[in-house]
């Protein structure tokens, strides 16, 4: 008598090139060891008209993997009152934008300086913004598994 317990898809490669890897322990520990170049990942907070100035001096300098986010916040700028309903109100939040920039140690300098060219209102202004920059620890292209700086 057919047993009715369902049976499990079976799993079969949805590339044609993937291949099927078991890690051993070997191969964990020198797939995660740092590859020589080291990654950062640049933060700006910018004014929201900047945004489209910022993303031409990015791809000028060809700096095209970017990823952007609305979001509010408030600095070091003075609040200014603004009518709401017709009531004068001062926002504790403002609106801003925030570019998350992954990149090799070669093109943080190139990508600081495409920022601080594009995001200024004039010579410069409070409020323009800010850029941090932290070590980027890892990183990984989901679809290939590909590992570190090449996965960028």
């Amino acid at each position: 008598m057919a047993s009715l317990k369902p049976q499990a898809p079976s799993l079969k490669p949805y590339h044609k090139n993937r291949r099927n890897h078991k890690e051993t322990a070997e191969t964990a520990i020198t797939s995660h060891q740092p590859s020589g170049t080291t990654m950062k990942l640049i933060t700006a907070i910018i004014q929201p008209d900047k945004l489209d100035d910022v993303r031409e001096a990015l791809i000028k300098a060809e700096i095209t993997r970017i990823t952007v986010s609305r979001c509010t916040g408030h600095g070091r700028a003075q609040d200014t009152e603004e009518l709401y309903r017709g009531q004068k109100v001062m926002p504790n939040l403002l609106p801003k934008v925030r570019l998350d920039i992954a990149c090799n140690d070669a093109f943080v300098e190139i990508t600081i300086n495409a920022i601080l060219q594009a995001a200024k209102h004039g010579t410069g202004e409070v409020g323009d913004g800010k850029i941090f920059i932290t070590n980027l620890e890892e990183c990984i292209r989901i679809r290939t598994e590909e590992r570190g700086g090449n996965a960028i």
